[in-house]
């Protein structure tokens, strides 16, 4: 498996190790599955919100907001816990495809499938995912295809080489 990071004045570095700084304030995909995927590979989308602390000066990642197996799952600043819209005490396991747990000041979401999202305190985010994920992923950690010059994908699936404009478009 892979990591993409989120951490700081947003910093980001994707599954492919390209590393880049994006300035949005609102909340953006860092990862979303391709609409076609093979059987076995489920489905995934994390978001990303971001926020201005204190009013006027620095973002920060604020919140992780995962969508897997029909579950919402949201780590939010303070280390709570939010699934579908409803506030849960942690550890929580619904099933056995998933379970969240704490750790050290960070919150971890892992499923049986070798997702790991781990949201920290300090306002930054890990996120591993399998190689069986490898290319069936876009957003602002990359496309995860072991190249890191191809990483600035619009959703069309055009390639840009203006940072803002990649960025912006995954709001």
């Amino acid at each position: 498996s892979e990591q993409c990071s989120v951490y700081g004045d947003p910093r980001y570095l994707t599954f492919d190790g390209f590393s880049y700084r994006f300035q949005g304030r609102m909340t953006y995909v860092l990862i979303k599955t391709v609409d076609v995927l093979p059987d076995g590979v489920e489905p995934l989308l994390v978001e990303g919100r971001n926020k201005v602390y204190p009013p006027g000066s620095s973002i920060f990642l604020h919140e992780v907001i995962a969508t897997v197996y029909g579950y919402k799952v949201q780590f939010q600043a303070g280390l709570e816990l939010v699934v579908n819209n409803q506030k849960m005490a942690v550890p929580y396991r619904p099933d056995e495809h998933l379970r969240v747990t704490l750790r050290g000041q960070r919150l971890y979401l892992v499923t049986d499938f070798e997702l790991v999202i781990s949201f920290g305190e300090r306002k930054n985010a890990v996120i591993s995912l399998p190689s069986m994920y490898r290319g069936l992923v876009r957003g602002l950690c990359g496309n995860y295809d072991e190249n890191s010059k191809n990483e600035m994908m619009l959703p069309s699936g055009a390639l840009t080489q203006n940072l803002n404009a990649f960025g912006n478009s995954w709001e």
